[in-house]
């Protein structure tokens, strides 16, 4: 069993997300995505290694994880194995080589990780009222602009 059916696996067993097959010019790119919000929260593909800035024109499996924390993605680039994220944004997601260079309980807690970052952020669609600040009523409203009230 490859890592990459095993990253299919993990998928479909914990989060019970079917792997979606999106584009016919790619048929082997599959996307994992949220049911509530269909957002995704993973895409694996299999592209030459030279995209990523490696040597070599071999194919490699490659997922596609959105992590929240820069910091975090900051750490995991100086790491073998993960790289800026391939035809995302590379300030929200990251790509991780599935050739055995990262652990699979690693890249199972980063898909974990993904998975709470895409998610609804209020479950059930019920929001939070918004905290009055004690500055809150410190600005009025005048007929052009707003301008800050003046305490003396």
């Amino acid at each position: 069993m490859t890592l990459r059916d095993k990253v299919f696996d993990y998928v479909q067993t914990k989060y019970q997300s079917e792997i979606e097959y999106l584009w016919m010019r790619y048929p082997s790119y599959g996307a994992f995505r949220h049911k509530d919000n269909q957002k995704w929260y993973g895409l694996v593909m299999d592209i030459p290694r030279s995209k990523l800035g490696l040597s070599g024109d071999e194919i490699v499996d490659v997922l596609d994880i959105k992590l929240g924390d820069l910091f975090l993605m900051d750490l995991l680039l100086k790491r073998d194995g993960f790289f800026p994220g391939y035809h995302m944004s590379h300030s929200h997601w990251i790509s991780v080589i599935l050739d055995g260079t990262v652990e699979f309980e690693e890249i199972c807690s980063l898909i974990d990780r993904s998975y709470m970052v895409t998610g609804n952020r209020y479950p059930c669609g019920i929001r939070t009222p918004r905290r009055r600040t004690p500055w809150s009523n410190t600005w009025r409203r005048s007929r052009t602009k707003l301008r800050p009230t003046i305490f003396l």
